[in-house]
């Protein structure tokens, strides 16, 4: 469980960088773009009420945390149903109690992470 964190960990660390450089460094690029859509949508007969690049990053960190949140929830279920199926045998309920532990964090940064980003996007 362990490695799997610090894998976790080391995909987070080398995912953000890249992705604030995307959406930091694109700013000229994005607006000359929504320009261009909005004035075909208009050609088209459409409405331009388009959604902002904060409005689309805000949507994609709450689903990827509610499925971070909801993948900690089953995890919860599964060292219940270790705990369960244990008999007793010491390794196993060590299991079941490294993995009920782990699911409990992660369910706890997620829904932190989640109050997080949703106080930093209200303020920006």
């Amino acid at each position: 469980m362990k490695k799997i964190a610090i894998i976790i960990g080391i995909m987070m660390m080398t995912i953000a960088p890249i992705a604030g450089n995307l959406v930091l460094g694109s700013g000229l690029a994005y607006a000359d773009i929504k320009a261009e859509l909005q004035e075909g949508v208009k050609e088209a007969g459409g409405d331009d009420d388009t959604m902002e690049l904060g409005d689309i990053i805000n949507r994609v960190i709450n689903v990827l945390l509610f499925l971070v949140g909801a993948l900690s929830v089953v995890f919860i279920i599964v060292a219940g149903i270790y705990f369960s199926i244990s008999n007793g045998n010491a390794e196993q309920v060590k299991r079941a109690k490294n993995t009920m532990t782990y699911a409990v964090i992660g369910l706890i940064v997620s829904i932190l992470s989640y109050a997080i980003v949703n106080f930093v996007i209200t303020i920006f």
